[in-house]
């Protein structure tokens, strides 16, 4: 998977953009329908879905590590429950750092997830971390309720469809319930309705408009599209899809096959908390 220029860090200043704004009607409808759903691990659509979301979320935290052929953004899994004091402390640093600090998922013992392994570095660890960069820390969007639905459009990018479906319940089910209801929702296995999450998208396709592909390409989400990320978020990416297209047939002769996480050891983080895994950042 190529993570193309959309994702470039620049290192300054984290200053605000305009996400698209969520219908509060659907969020309620989409709250509703979580809270009610049952979580259905063995059921095979909704498994199959999870297991697109875990390869393919390794694929990009692969790519956004990695220190030879990607971004070589550092990861640090932490218990500190709060390693940052706000959204825009959070963009900055990994901007200027280059070094992301993720409160690990098993400081939740009560709230594990039923299909992506909670372990320290785990399958939802790495799928954190991959949600703060992408969408957050690349196209400054904050920890607001329109922020996480301009974080949500900005990473549904990177995924197939499969996965895309369960993304929606991991961020904007998750996150209607939160900000609807007050409340930290449980995880749950769970597919809504795609009905219901096609007007949800409404917001999002009414800024973004036809989404142009480069030529060659199949099917939206395709990776080296990255013309649709300013239109979802405002972020200026470092580079057109031309460029992007042009620079990935340069360097596709000598890139390493993303498998694999970097190793190397970071006992603690740039704020003194320890840190856990064998990953490094946030």
């Amino acid at each position: 998977m190529l993570i193309p220029a959309a994702t470039q860090l620049t290192p300054g200043s984290s200053s605000p953009v305009r996400p698209p704004q969520v219908d509060a009607e659907v969020a309620q409808e989409v709250a509703d329908s979580f809270t009610e759903a049952l979580s259905t691990p063995n059921d095979p659509q909704v498994n199959a879905a999870y297991r697109e979301l875990e390869k393919e979320s390794d694929r990009a935290y692969s790519a956004l590590t990695d220190e030879t052929g990607g971004l070589g953004i550092r990861v640090a899994f932490t218990r500190c429950c709060a390693p940052y004091g706000s959204d825009k402390e959070m963009i900055v640093a990994v901007r200027e750092e280059h070094l992301l600090e993720v409160t690990t998922a098993s400081v939740e013992r009560s709230r594990t997830h039923p299909l992506l392994g909670g372990e320290p570095g785990g399958a939802y660890d790495r799928f954190r971390a991959v949600h703060d960069i992408v969408g957050h820390v690349a196209p400054g969007l904050g920890f607001d309720r329109n922020g996480e639905f301009g974080a949500w459009a900005a990473q549904e990018w990177l995924y197939s469809w499969p996965a895309r479906w369960a993304l929606a319940t991991e961020l904007h089910a998750e996150h209607s319930v939160r900000w609807i209801t007050g409340d930290v929702a449980d995880h749950k296995a769970t597919l809504l309705d795609e009905a219901l999450l096609s007007r949800a998208r409404r917001p999002i396709r009414a800024r973004t408009g036809a989404l142009k592909l480069p030529q060659g390409a199949t099917r939206p989400g395709n990776p080296l599209d990255i013309t649709h990320l300013h239109d979802d978020t405002s972020y200026q990416p470092g580079y057109d899809t031309a460029r992007a297209a042009a620079d990935y047939t340069a360097c596709a002769s000598r890139q390493q096959p993303l498998t694999g996480f970097p190793a190397t050891a970071y006992p603690l983080c740039p704020h003194g908390h320890p840190l856990t895994g064998r990953h490094s950042a946030r």
